[in-house]
């Protein structure tokens, strides 16, 4: 979870803190005082509002690293990120546990992977993967600064044990990893404490973040699959979240100047594009419905704006604009642009001061 044209989410991109319920339980749990910490990282726990108190991920990861330490501090075999991992449930939108719990199989609870980006960590990317006969959900963090990359560490921890309490709850205690993948080059906690809490070799300074089990877990039938009830709790999550985006920065704006900035995006499928504003396809259609656009008109409305600018500079020719703005050739651009300006691009040209 992703270049565009709006910035790529900061370090300091706030969000809603939902999880607050299950810190507090983590943090009991541990014996630690989750206020203090709170305090320490700028937040006032006396006054937050889980639904509507919006935190820096940066924030965040800096009081998981906190609570970690201080967990150790009293309890050698415990690990903070595992504890609120156990511990992790959707409690202010309790629709995703329906649709979890409603899933046919694992492969399509992957849809929760798109809603985490929004609700938890916008920096956050979750996918799963097929490799060498065996599946996997690798984690990657995408627009973060260099320096705060190794800050990140424990919320890898933490999202493998929830998503490893999920996929158990869901497919049964017979569920097991075959190994864990982790970047992080020594952990916090002795390593056994790994090995204890996944019940599978896990394997420090390697190249990605990852877990990974038996392929045919992936599509094996979960015994609760209810289609009708799952279908419409995912309505709702997407209406929610909808709900959520700020007026400003409405899905259509973003969209827009995200194609202005990035014109190679033209030319890339509806997924990808979907993907660089952290939505799933199905979400930016929904949400430019909604707004009364869709995505063919907002594409041809940037590339005539783009194709103007350009001409007027005069410094690029006309197949080259054709190329750039994802036109297979120049006279597809050219019968475009007449729909568009009435006039023919190189007519355009002229008329605007350039041979």
């Amino acid at each position: 979870m992703p270049t565009t044209n709006t910035p790529p989410p900061a370090a300091s991109t706030s969000i809603p803190f939902f999880s607050l319920p299950n810190w507090l339980s983590a943090a009991a749990h541990c014996g630690i005082d989750l206020g203090a910490i709170l305090t320490e990282v700028g937040v006032d726990l006396a006054t937050i509002e889980p639904q509507t108190t919006r935190v820096s991920c940066e924030t965040i990861a800096r009081a998981m690293t906190i609570c970690a330490v201080e967990t150790h501090q009293r309890h050698k075999d415990l690990h903070f990120p595992f504890v609120l991992g156990t511990h992790f449930v959707f409690q202010y939108v309790p629709d995703i546990e329906t649709f979890l719990a409603t899933c046919a199989s694992l492969r399509h609870a992957e849809r929760v992977f798109d809603w985490v980006r929004v609700l938890i960590n916008p920096h956050l990317h979750q996918k799963i993967v097929e490799r060498d006969g065996q599946a996997g959900v690798t984690l990657s963090w995408q627009d973060l600064p260099p320096e705060l990359s190794g800050l990140f560490h424990d919320c890898v921890d933490m999202t493998m044990s929830a998503s490893l309490k999920t996929a158990r709850l869901l497919a049964g205690n017979d569920f097991t990893l075959r190994s864990v993948s982790l970047r992080r080059s020594r952990p916090l906690v002795d390593a056994r404490v790994y090995e204890a809490h996944f019940q599978a070799p896990v394997h420090f300074g390697q190249a990605e973040d990852a877990v990974w089990f038996d392929h045919h877990w992936l599509d094996a039938p979960l015994k609760n699959a209810l289609p009708a009830l799952h279908q419409r709790a995912a309505e709702r999550v997407e209406r929610q979240l909808t709900d959520m985006a700020l007026p400003e920065d409405s899905v259509a704006a973003l969209l827009e100047r995200s194609l202005v900035a990035n014109p190679t995006l033209l030319s890339q499928r509806l997924e990808d594009v979907a993907d660089t504003l952290n939505l799933h396809p199905r979400t930016l259609q929904r949400r430019l419905r909604d707004a009364g656009q869709n995505y063919s008109d907002l594409q041809a409305r940037v590339r005539f704006h783009l194709a103007s600018e350009w001409l007027k500079e005069g410094a690029l020719s006309v197949e080259l604009i054709s190329e750039r703005l994802g036109f297979a050739d120049r006279r597809s651009f050219t019968q475009a642009f007449v729909r568009w300006a009435k006039v023919s691009p190189s007519h355009f040209r002229r008329i605007s001061g350039f041979p």
